[in-house]
């Protein structure tokens, strides 16, 4: 059984209107191209129910951190940074899910609580109680890393970077020692928001599985998108033709 979207927000007459009464956050959707002007961060379009924290996750947070650490940001702050961010955006949807979808209360209750410093566990939860797998398309290798990479978030955090027996035991790791301090590298911070990304697209395809936008204005918003970019390439064309066709000017005249 597949469920919609909620509807759009619908005005609320008593509410005072005015273009300087804005809210905290203000985008584009952008599966159907509506502006939206919201209190909060997270939400679904009010043009077609799409849920934007995908768009604030790929746009705004991980490019945040990436420019940070290009920056001299340390390492290891990202690290903890970008598994925070997924965190966030796992929980986001989780509740969204779990409100509507009828489940045993221990399990609800589990999902509500879940953290991704257990990488596996939460993958298993999520396709035991939805049928969405975050880690489609990764390989093993992909999976190991991702799993490793967040329990380095749980060690940073908990232990100041000093290599615990979890740790070595969660995660895999034999490159490390017991009570070793490890490091991170930029390569290792970059590698870990690629993998987030791709797992966070995947959670956010399986949602909207679930939870079907409304095709209506986004099958106009792909029909206007090809239409511009028609007129572009057009305009494009004509451009070049006048600069081929235009005749060379003798000094002089």
């Amino acid at each position: 059984m597949q469920f919609v979207c909620p509807a759009p927000a619908q005005h609320n007459p008593g509410q005072p209107q005015g273009k300087n009464l804005r809210q905290n956050q203000q985008f584009n959707c952008s599966a159907c191209g509506e502006y939206n002007d919201i209190l909060g961060r997270f939400a679904y379009c009010t043009g077609c129910g799409t849920r934007n924290d995908i768009d604030e996750l790929v746009d705004n947070i991980i490019p945040a951190i990436r420019a940070d650490l290009k920056c001299g940001g340390i390492p290891s702050n990202s690290l903890k940074d970008i598994g925070s961010a997924f965190d966030i955006f796992v929980g986001q949807y989780t509740d969204q899910l779990i409100k509507n979808r009828p489940m045993r209360s221990m399990r609800c209750e589990r999902i509500r609580k879940m953290r991704l410093r257990d990488l596996v566990a939460t993958r298993r939860e999520l396709i035991g109680g939805f049928d969405i797998d975050i880690c489609e398309g990764l390989t093993e290798g992909d999976i190991g890393t991702a799993t490793r990479m967040f329990q380095r978030r749980h060690v940073y955090e908990h232990n100041g970077g000093e290599v615990d027996e979890k740790y070595l035991r969660d995660s895999g790791d034999t490159s490390v020692r017991l009570k070793q301090t490890i490091r991170e590298t930029q390569g290792d911070v970059h590698e870990f928001a690629n993998l987030v990304l791709r797992m966070a697209k995947n959670f956010h395809r399986g949602f909207h599985d679930i939870y079907e936008p409304i095709r209506g204005p986004i099958e106009r918003h792909e029909v206007e998108k090809k239409r511009l970019e028609s007129m572009r390439r057009a305009t494009e064309r004509d451009d070049i033709s006048q600069v081929h066709t235009a005749k060379p000017r003798l000094h002089g005249q």
